[in-house]
């Protein structure tokens, strides 16, 4: 029914491969149900055109997958049975807090995605000027590795389960949810941090764009630590 319209073909695009390893967005239904792909795929589409200065940006797919699962997974049959509703509302409200670095008109300004990356440097040089001080001679920029990281909330780099343990880590903080989005960026360099040390240039893009297998409470556990 959104035949032409390049947003709708976009989501469509993304929704037909999230996830393919798990059964339940794989999942077609019950008759009288509606399926799980099209409940994404409706909810993503009215997103993107309340929020036309946002619209909709490749990866939000499985931003919004996670809260979904957690809903339509849900004990409470009612609420399960809610899923999209609840996850639309509660990705609309996540995501204001993050909208800032999607806006490509502010990604010059204090409030953009580079301001936050030239942030996690300062982080970093603080708490691990060593592997800091490597990066920084190898020119590997942390835009080359934790954009991701940021604008899709890991949801893209760990797996299913390790993204829905940092989300709660997130969603739980006292602090902001951006200053612990970042502590977490720092835990993730300073995980690996003796063999970024080591490593040439194509050895530490390597490891920070396809980060190693990790028990996901020794990022957690990093974060909290930090001064």
């Amino acid at each position: 029914r959104h035949k032409g319209d390049e947003v709708a073909e976009q989501i469509d695009r993304d929704i037909a491969r999230v996830h393919p390893d798990m059964h339940f967005f794989n999942d077609e239904g019950g008759v009288g149900k509606a399926r799980r792909k099209d409940e994404m795929r409706d909810a993503l589409y009215v997103f993107a055109k309340l929020n036309p200065g946002v619209g909709y940006v490749q990866g939000m797919h499985e931003m919004f997958g996670c809260i979904y699962y957690v809903f339509a997974t849900c004990s409470d049959n009612a609420q399960a049975a809610n899923a999209a509703a609840d996850a639309f509302y509660c990705f609309t409200e996540i995501f204001g807090e993050f909208r800032d670095v999607f806006v490509m008109e502010l990604d010059a300004t204090d409030q953009g995605v580079r301001a936050l990356l030239d942030t996690l440097s300062d982080m970093l040089a603080q708490h691990g000027p060593e592997v800091h001080r490597h990066l920084h001679e190898l020119q590997l920029a942390t835009s080359m590795y934790a954009f991701r990281w940021i604008t899709l909330l890991f949801t893209q780099d760990f797996d299913f389960a390790d993204a829905l343990r940092l989300w709660d880590v997130m969603l739980a903080s006292p602090r902001s949810r951006k200053e612990c989005l970042l502590r977490l960026c720092v835990a993730c360099v300073l995980n690996i941090g003796s063999d970024l040390i080591e490593g040439d240039f194509a050895a530490c893009m390597k490891m920070l764009q396809h980060y190693p297998p990790v028990d996901i409470r020794r990022i957690t556990r990093l974060a909290a630590a930090l001064p």
